[in-house]
């Protein structure tokens, strides 16, 4: 079964503790910002009592440690134009925003704006940085356009090519995303964040984990077991 790293919190001094999500490190003693999923207020101060891992995910989550709620403001929630996602992308998740080009079609090594992103933005990798110009690893990667959004966060990074500072779009291999109804800003930033529950092991699914999903007996169907 999925694994995730869970924070015990506590909304008051000796209240009862609550699981919530958590990617972040944290110890206990600290204090979090925890968004309460389907509540009127949402964001809640809380303090950790302790960090566990469960066997799936929690309904609510940890969004930033306390001493940065000032640059997570109201989160993606808040995010309406293309400041706000500036403010979130650039100032609380850090990362770094470009022009995005491509190659003219008339002459090789000659670029212009492309016509159909208009700007990107990516987190580096730490073991390797994003170059001005040549290949880099991104650890995230939105770009925005005009009739569509792209964005992922593989697990083994988002190879890039710059070139001026700007991405090269002609070499990412973006597959357009339609806008879902409502703000183009807003759903790049919930996916900039996105996800808030992280399976610590999703690749490793042992035939007692399967086993588990589908019924003890390991039983399929037409006389198939595992």
């Amino acid at each position: 079964m999925p694994e995730y790293r869970v924070a015990q919190v506590r909304f008051s001094e000796g209240g009862k503790a609550y699981p919530v999500n958590c990617q972040y490190a944290v110890e206990s003693g600290q204090f979090v910002i925890v968004r309460l999923t389907g509540k009127f207020t949402p964001l809640q101060k809380a303090q950790v009592v302790s960090v566990d891992y469960w066997k799936g995910a929690c309904k609510h989550s940890v969004v930033c440690r306390a001493e940065r709620a000032e640059d997570y403001g109201s989160g993606p929630e808040g995010v309406a134009t293309e400041e706000d996602l500036d403010r979130f992308l650039l100032g609380f998740m850090r990362m770094t925003k470009c022009a995005v080009v491509r190659e003219t079609p008339q002459s090789s090594g000659q670029y212009e704006p492309h016509p159909r992103w208009d700007a990107a933005y990516y987190s580096e990798r730490s073991f390797k940085s994003v170059r001005p110009d040549g290949y880099g690893t991104a650890g995230k990667l939105v770009i925005i356009g005009r009739d569509a959004l792209f964005y992922r966060a593989p697990d083994d990074g988002q190879h890039i090519w710059m070139v001026g500072g700007a991405l090269l779009a002609d070499k990412v291999v973006a597959l357009p995303r339609p806008f879902r109804d409502g703000n183009v800003y807003r759903q790049a930033a919930e996916n900039a964040e996105w996800p808030l529950a992280v399976d610590l092991r999703p690749d490793d699914r042992s035939l007692a984990d399967i086993k588990a999903v589908i019924g003890g007996n390991g039983y399929l169907s037409d006389d198939v077991y595992l």
